[in-house]
């Protein structure tokens, strides 16, 4: 066995996938969600756990200990960050810092996989790289933003190993039709089907 891997977030589109990848390489996977999907590999052993929970966050943690935590809880539509900014930030940021608490007490020396967002970033025509200014104008950006910024405090305060990315878009089967790409599919089809000439809403 190469390890133990956490993944906060497994039955959302990303979640299944990437377990499904760590299992491939012989991890031990352990997957925490609100509820289980469908789509999740045979090999992964999955535990209920609300990620605003901080006792749950923290029973999964030390019942598992752990190499690898990756955290892809989220409230990650820009649309529904809209509608509701509270709750985006909630998950998107106590969340994670339930788990960097728990991580912190129970496993410190655990690696963290953080996955931020191409949203963090200010909007440009230009080609942008990670130096680009960090200047979001949705709440899904913004909590983001707010979560990267606990990751580098925690990383100097504490010595934790956090490491956040900044994703663009990705797409691919599984993947809900609250997403743009998806629900253009969708349409799509549904006009193929239909056999009739209709305006694709966006």
């Amino acid at each position: 066995m190469t390890g133990v891997v956490l993944i906060f977030g497994v039955s959302g589109f990303v979640g299944g996938h990437l377990a499904e990848e760590f299992c491939s390489f012989g991890y031990k996977v352990y997957g925490c969600d609100i509820s289980e999907s469908s789509d999740i590999a045979d090999q992964v052993t999955f535990i209920p756990c609300d990620i605003l929970d901080q006792v749950q966050v923290r029973k999964v943690i030390s019942e598992t200990k752990p190499m690898y935590i990756v955290d892809l809880a989220a409230i990650s539509s820009v649309s529904y960050s809209w509608k509701e900014p509270a709750k985006t930030m909630a998950v998107n940021v106590e969340g994670t810092l339930n788990i960097f608490e728990s991580a912190k007490e129970i496993i410190p020396n655990a690696k963290i996989l953080v996955i931020g967002s191409s949203e963090e970033y200010q909007r440009s025509d230009d080609p942008i790289n990670e130096e680009f200014s960090l200047d979001s104008c949705s709440p899904y950006g913004l909590s983001k933003i707010t979560q990267e910024r606990f990751a580098k405090l925690y990383r100097e305060q504490y010595g934790m190993k956090i490491y956040c990315v900044r994703a663009f878009n990705h797409t691919g089967v599984g993947q809900s039709d609250r997403f743009v790409i998806p629900s253009w599919c969708r349409q799509v089809a549904l006009l193929s089907a239909k056999k009739k000439r209709m305006a694709i809403s966006l």
